[in-house]
């Protein structure tokens, strides 16, 4: 009888002896990096070692903080160019992953930024929003942290960046729950804050405050990513002109919609055959809104020409 070959027959590299001996050495020159540097290399050895980020994803961080760490590029395309982050065909004068349109569909996260807790959020969105509404020296709040995707994002695209959240696992994000004390104290005027309120966006009353105290302490861009909520009864959902609503009754201006469809590989084939079944729609649709605050852009537009 003619014997089947196995994977790890052809490529005795993906044994388990062999991958074991492989995360072992990551394991190490992660240790003798962290002894050197703690503060850059001791969050990436504790997600190694909590199994938040695999061997692929450690391989990846290596290489964008060693890109970090390089002066050149200087533009935020050459940025995104020298660091590989996404290219067509050998094109290196037109990185795929700067969407022009005001629809941005990216299927899947992309390995090496953030964490499996940001699975919904893929961190093109965030290339993204940083190339077209912010500037190098920029400052970037993230006031409902999970993964740290923002932050990974903002330290290579030069930005300054704060992250909040609650019961944090990486030392770069601050402990601070939104939903039971607000928005977080932060001395200064955001340039953006980018919001995904994600589980808390029934959360109303804290989204009206949020969106006054944010005009009022000058903040300038607010990038909120949305979806259409549906608590089982048409009463209590919430739309999309709802969240919009209450942004521009508190003194935003409505300044972009871009479309950021949620990936189809949330829903389990299971879940789609009931919903088949029993005529219901799953949700995908999610915008992410651009709002201004008006007042402080002048503010800041006066500064800069006297």
């Amino acid at each position: 009888m003619k014997s089947h070959r196995t994977c790890n027959d052809i490529n005795p590299n993906n044994t388990a002896e062999a991958r074991a001996k492989r995360n072992a050495w990551v394991e190490r020159r992660l240790v003798e990096a962290a002894e050197k540097d703690a503060e850059r290399y001791g969050i990436l050895l504790r997600r190694f070692r909590s199994g938040y980020i695999n061997l692929q994803s450690v391989k990846q961080r290596l290489r964008i903080e060693k890109f970090c760490l390089i002066n050149n590029p200087v533009t935020d395309l050459e940025i995104i160019e020298h660091l590989w982050v996404s290219m067509a065909n050998g094109d290196h004068s037109s990185p795929t992953i700067i969407r022009p349109y005001t629809v941005w569909t990216f299927e899947y996260p992309r390995v090496g930024f953030g964490t499996l807790e940001d699975y919904d959020l893929s961190a093109d969105i965030i290339f993204n929003t940083l190339y077209f509404f912010t500037k190098q020296g920029n400052l970037v709040v993230d006031p409902m942290a999970v993964g740290g995707v923002v932050g990974d994002v903002c330290k290579v695209m030069k930005r300054k960046c704060r992250m909040f959240g609650v019961n944090p696992f990486r030392d770069d994000i601050e402990e601070w729950d939104m939903h039971v004390q607000g928005f977080p104290k932060i001395g200064e005027a955001a340039d953006l804050v980018f919001w995904n309120p994600q589980q808390q966006q029934n959360d109303i009353s804290m989204i009206k405050s949020t969106a006054e105290g944010l005009r009022d302490n000058e903040t300038k861009l607010l990038a909120f990513l949305i979806s259409d909520f549906f608590n089982g009864h048409s009463e209590n959902n919430i739309f999309f002109e709802d969240y919009t609503n209450i942004f521009i009754r508190a003194g935003w201006k409505h300044a972009a919609t871009i479309q950021c469809p949620l990936s189809k590989s949330r829903y389990s084939n299971g879940q789609v055959e009931r919903a088949r079944y029993e005529q219901k729609l799953l949700p995908l649709a999610r915008s992410l809104v651009i709002f201004e605050n008006t007042a402080a852009l002048q503010s800041q537009e006066k500064e800069v020409s006297a």
